[in-house]
């Protein structure tokens, strides 16, 4: 299912027109903080965890000047902290590789561009970690969880087309993560991101 979807981002992009592809594009990596928490049906949601994501993406141009299309990898680290007995807190981390595309809107202000979209994302597990306490609730991971994330920031044009680029977004789990006793556990997360990639054409 993961290649699937990769495929599915690339067609995104090799779909648009030859010249536009060759010369409308930004390529590049980002790294970013995560800050998630887990949901689960019927109880209270977990207190936030920092976690982190790196990966790569690319924005292709599409026929409309304020438009594009973003495509992107990422490994990313979620999770959440539970209260135990004795006042003690059990932090439950969990890997995804994580595939995105979204449209992009993007408008010029001075030596600035700012921009925002939103689309699905799909999530390949990797591996959980949890604290002995609660490790019973997380022995039956979902393979792939399908999110939606919404996001914008502003990017600036360095030297030599090089593209620096700090966002903002939230990303929302709509099918379950995990299946315990307590109930269907999803994720919701807030992510930071820095990316700097090389424009060519723009």
């Amino acid at each position: 299912m993961a290649i699937l979807w990769a495929g599915l981002c690339a067609a995104a992009l090799l779909s648009l027109p030859a010249p536009l592809t060759a010369q409308g594009v930004i390529i590049g990596g980002h790294v970013g903080l995560v800050s998630s928490r887990q949901l689960v049906r019927g109880a209270d949601a977990s207190e936030e965890r920092t976690g982190f994501l790196a990966g790569a993406f690319a924005q292709v141009a599409t026929p409309l000047r304020w438009a594009g299309v973003l495509a992107e990898a990422s490994f990313v680290r979620r999770g959440g902290r539970f209260p135990l007995e004795g006042g003690q807190t059990g932090e439950v981390q969990v890997d995804y590789l994580v595939f995105g595309v979204a449209p992009v809107a993007r408008r010029q202000l001075g030596p600035i561009r700012i921009f925002v979209y939103g689309g699905p994302s799909l999530e390949t597990y990797l591996q959980t970690r949890a604290a002995a306490e609660l490790s019973a609730a997380y022995r039956e991971p979902s393979d792939q969880i399908f999110s939606v994330q919404i996001g914008g920031g502003v990017q600036a044009e360095l030297k030599r087309g090089v593209v620096l680029r700090l966002e903002a977004r939230h990303v929302e789990g709509l099918s379950p993560a995990f299946d315990s006793a307590a109930g269907e556990l999803r994720h919701r997360s807030r992510e930071l991101l820095l990316r700097l990639g090389r424009q060519r054409g723009l």
